[in-house]
């Protein structure tokens, strides 16, 4: 008969507790589960009739008494029975009272069967109800299944089973599948059941490490300290300390921004991360590395020609890489779901938010020089105020042009503003959303991309302006 593989098995008898004195035991388990039932008898997590019941087929109403036993040993306390019996076929009380809980449901309205056999996916979803009703959050460690016949079940199933499986306590067969429907031998359910109380003792202890699907896709990697997506201001400050800088966003949001080495920010929202960035290379993100030229799309879900990114559209977060005009990656926004969803533009823009955005985008542009090896641009007053007017003026007139309305050209109006240079130039961009959308416009073509890279120039200004939820930019640059 083919063995079931389909129960972790692992680090089982590092368990640490307390273990009641009980005299010999003896059980017909196979030879290697006996440990598992032994182990789970101590525990008191069976009674000493499964014991000798070992090869028998898990009944639902058994499998009921392991997950009360389970709940009230780790709770220290009575798991409660319902005011009023819904079944008509089962009075038990470990079966009540694991209904009560919410772990296990009739098989239809009034009917519990309880001799019926546990199947493989009723035990997967018991299991992780059971983890869940002693405090684990169990979306923590969910990570997508692989077997080949988990597709024709309901969603809801699986999603118990992504999670029963990322916390290792259900596998598959060697062929590939999980087999939902199948019965399970009271060993096996068992030795199931004794694998949750060590994936929640590990929990307790901290060595039980959450790294389901929800979580690495909201967790980024930077200068090798990592950053997830929901983690709160102490949490992030706990990892990365203070912040170099608060500003004020499109989003009436605080960013709080780290200027040191591997430059980035995280925008919070009621104390929660909901954002992140960075244009350095020194980031990690689902196997992408930051620096380096995206040959390989399998990463990415796809490329979008409008944003110039590559997108990572995942159930938990979004994420956003800007590419140049070469496919060299040049940094990774990353958003949580419901952030990217209800669109938090606030359609205004004060001037301490202005003044923000156009550090921000000044901080991005010297990061990709220094990272290319080029001197950091200087911030010049005059360039500054020649930027700013253009914008202004471009949203009052309602044009995008290099030329005013008046048809002066970016130097004569850098010369107006006396600013002296050898050589000068502009770059103009426009787009909804934020500072991100503004520097990947700066990436889309070579033109505007080389020419914050020019070597030869030495002094920014950078002038925003906004039209309701649509940005307009001015970078002027010169050689003094």
């Amino acid at each position: 008969m083919k063995r079931l593989v389909g129960v972790a098995v692992t680090a089982l008898l590092s368990v640490s507790v307390c273990f009641t004195a009980f005299g010999a035991v003896s059980t017909n388990a196979s030879p290697w589960a006996v440990p598992h039932m032994e182990q789970a008898y101590s525990l008191q997590l069976i009674t000493a009739p499964l014991l000798q019941q070992a090869q028998d087929t898990m009944t639902r109403v058994e499998f009921s008494e392991i997950a009360v036993a389970f709940y009230e040993k780790v709770t220290g306390t009575t798991a409660p029975m319902p005011k009023e019996n819904p079944f008509s076929d089962c009075d038990e009380p470990a079966a009540l009272k694991a209904y009560g809980l919410g772990i296990i449901a009739g098989v239809e309205p009034g009917t519990f069967a309880p001799e019926n056999p546990l199947t493989r996916e009723q035990m997967a979803i018991m299991l992780v109800r059971t983890l869940e009703k002693v405090g684990v959050d169990m979306s923590l460690y969910a990570k997508k299944n692989p077997f080949t016949d988990t597709k024709n079940i309901s969603a809801t199933t699986v999603s118990y089973i992504d999670k029963a499986y990322g916390a290792g306590l259900i596998s598959g067969y060697q062929n590939g599948t999980f087999a939902p429907k199948n019965t399970l031998k009271v060993q096996e359910a068992v030795t199931a059941f004794l694998s949750a109380y060590t994936f929640y003792e590990g929990v307790q202890s901290g060595t039980s490490v959450p790294k389901g699907d929800a979580l690495m896709a909201k967790t980024v990697a930077i200068n090798g300290k990592e950053l997830t997506l929901g983690q709160t201001i102490e949490e992030v400050q706990a990892t990365f300390g203070a912040p170099t800088r608060i500003d004020e966003t499109v989003y009436g949001l605080d960013r709080y921004i780290y200027a040191g080495d591997g430059y980035f920010w995280v925008t919070f929202e009621n104390d929660a991360a909901v954002e992140f960035f960075t244009p350095s290379s020194k980031f990690q993100y689902q196997g992408i590395q930051g620096g380096t030229v995206l040959n390989d799309a399998s990463h990415v879900d796809s490329i979008s020609n409008v944003d110039h990114c590559a997108v990572l559209n995942g159930e938990y977060a979004s994420a956003r890489i800007p590419l140049d005009y070469e496919n060299q990656i040049c940094g990774l926004l990353l958003q949580t779901k419901e952030f990217v969803s209800k669109d938090a533009l606030t359609g205004s823009l004060s001037g301490a938010q202005k003044t923000d955005i156009e550090k921000e985008l000044l901080e991005i542009i010297n990061i990709q020089r220094q990272e290319a090896g080029l001197a950091a641009l200087t911030e010049n007053e005059g360039l500054d105020q020649t930027a700013s007017a253009h914008s202004t003026e471009m949203v009052k007139e309602k044009y995008f042009d290099y030329k005013s309305k008046d048809g002066k050209t970016p130097f004569q109006r850098m010369m107006e503003n006396n600013v002296q240079f050898h050589t000068a130039s502009e770059v103009i961009a426009t787009t909804r959303g934020d500072v991100v959308q503004l520097y990947t416009e700066l990436l889309r073509t070579a033109a505007k991309h080389n020419s914050i890279m020019d070597s030869t120039m030495t002094q920014a200004g950078i002038g925003v302006a906004n039209d309701g939820k649509v940005l307009y930019l001015t970078i002027d640059l010169c050689n003094g």
